[in-house]
């Protein structure tokens, strides 16, 4: 949920999300032009330096002196937003065109010891939360070399773009599509072993009640688990 410009959420995908905005009195990082997002830029920080993470970025960019600031910051463990959705951002290099005025920067960071499928995954899940918010299409979903033709977010593009983009349209459809619990344990965002033996006491409970016969009590463990994932979302 977007309130104000900004995400209001605890947790997206494997990471703690925090608001850390830019101080307004950064007139220069944070001009607060008024912005309605039809893009979503994504960039990596180009920064492989040991402790390099999300933390890092977000208070290098309160302070810069430069015309230089983006909306969120991904690591494998925490996401930061920076700037309010609805003001605009330095990063894409194109001055006052549209990358700048017009889309939503996100840096996922490439740190020395990063778990980088972890980060990937969360950037992909904070895309998809403001894809559906902001109904931006997955066309309006860029790296930051369509706006100034810079080689960024590197660590994607030598994936591959059109492979990053199927992993958010893969998603996408994971989302919009009502998963069995058995497809929700094989995902591996619910600890299966955790679940198997918390569903083994569960079972044991209730026979011991009497009230449920097995079936019931499957149904009523498959039920518990979908509304657990879907309560994430």
């Amino acid at each position: 949920m977007i309130k104000n410009g900004l995400l209001v959420a605890d947790k997206i995908g494997y990471a703690k999300f925090k608001t850390h905005l830019i101080p307004i009195t950064n007139k220069i990082a944070r001009p607060q032009y008024r912005m309605f997002p039809k893009y979503i830029t994504i960039h990596n920080t180009g920064n492989s330096k040991n402790g390099a993470n999300a933390k890092n970025h977000t208070e290098y960019v309160d302070k810069t002196t430069d015309y230089l600031s983006w909306h969120f910051t991904v690591d494998d463990r925490e996401i930061y937003q920076e700037l309010p959705i609805n003001e605009t951002g330095w990063h894409a290099g194109d001055g006052y065109g549209n990358g700048n005025m017009l889309s939503i920067g996100i840096e996922i960071c490439e740190h020395e010891g990063i778990d980088w499928e972890k980060a990937k995954y969360n950037a992909i899940q904070l895309i998809i939360i403001l894809m559906k918010d902001l109904n931006i299409g997955i066309n309006n979903v860029v790296p930051h070399k369509h706006w100034s033709g810079k080689y960024c977010p590197r660590v994607i593009l030598n994936e591959g773009w059109d492979k990053f983009v199927g992993l958010v349209k893969k998603e996408l459809e994971l989302m919009d599509k009502k998963l069995t619990a058995d497809e929700i344990l094989e995902l591996g965002t619910i600890d299966k072993e955790k679940w198997i033996r918390g569903k083994l006491a569960l079972i044991n409970m209730a026979k011991a009640e009497g009230d449920l016969g097995d079936l019931e009590i499957f149904k009523f463990l498959d039920e518990l688990v979908v509304k657990i994932y879907y309560l994430r979302q």
